[in-house]
């Protein structure tokens, strides 16, 4: 898949996965990638399903049709650098505007590299400050005084408890 747009994984850790057919020759979807237990193809394209003990990852736009695996922010952080590069990072309009089609296509909650070190908000790859924003009205608000993570909400961001359970993006660039 090349994509000269910021390419991202939506993590789906499940015991199935969907391939797409060597016939699915289209585009990658905004340049990311989906890790997913069904899918879907665009029109004249088809898509098989398998089972599988490991995900796969689909780079020809496939829709999930399932929910993802959750995790805590902190464990997909650790997850993401682990296995990828680091959770979503949105540098500009469009690396947030590639983001936010895909998370409206399949999740309208997930975790991205958002967090709040005290004393600003800052992205977890490279520990960058935020240079683009796009919080909901009224966001960030640390509400209760324990929301200091980040997540798409919608078609904005809002902070919330790290310790809650959410899917997640990954950024799978290059390091």
């Amino acid at each position: 898949c090349h994509s000269l747009l910021i390419p991202y994984i939506l993590v789906c850790l499940t015991s199935c996965v969907c391939e797409i057919v060597v016939s699915c020759r289209l585009p990658c979807l905004f340049g990311f990638s989906v890790v997913c237990v069904g899918c879907s193809c665009f029109p004249g394209t088809s898509s098989t399903l398998r089972t599988s003990t490991q995900p796969q990852i689909l780079t020809f736009g496939s829709i999930p049709r399932s929910s993802c695996e959750q995790m805590t922010w902190k464990q997909a952080q650790v997850y993401c650098t682990a296995n990828h590069i680091d959770l979503a990072t949105v540098q500009s309009d469009e690396d947030w505007a590639n983001l936010r089609d895909v998370v409206q296509k399949m999740t309208k909650t997930a975790w991205i590299g958002l967090y709040n070190d005290i004393n600003s908000w800052q992205w977890s790859y490279q520990n960058k400050e935020i240079a683009f924003r796009s919080w909901s009205s009224g966001e960030p608000n640390n509400y209760g005084g324990y929301e200091a993570c980040g997540l798409t909400y919608g078609s904005s961001w809002n902070d919330y408890d790290c310790n809650s359970l959410l899917p997640f993006f990954c950024f799978n660039g290059k390091k």
